[in-house]
């Protein structure tokens, strides 16, 4: 999922951090990970919360297809 947020680079960035053994910047990217994680729960439970409320955001539909009525 980060990855399509454009966060692919932050792997990169840890491994790199770990080879040349500057543990604290690893420490930071590793917390920045998690925070974009931690970030992106909340903001879904929120989404969801207001779906479920009705708070003017889009209600689920039904799957069903349309069916018209043959006369």
């Amino acid at each position: 999922m980060l990855g399509m947020l454009g966060v692919g680079s932050l792997g990169y960035l840890i491994s790199e951090a770990k080879v040349r053994l500057y543990f604290d910047e690893m420490l930071v990217w590793v917390i920045l990970g998690g925070l974009l994680v931690f970030l992106g729960d909340l903001t879904s439970d929120w989404v969801r919360k207001r779906l479920r409320e009705g708070d003017g955001l889009p209600r689920n539909r039904s799957v069903a297809p349309y069916r018209r009525s043959v006369k």
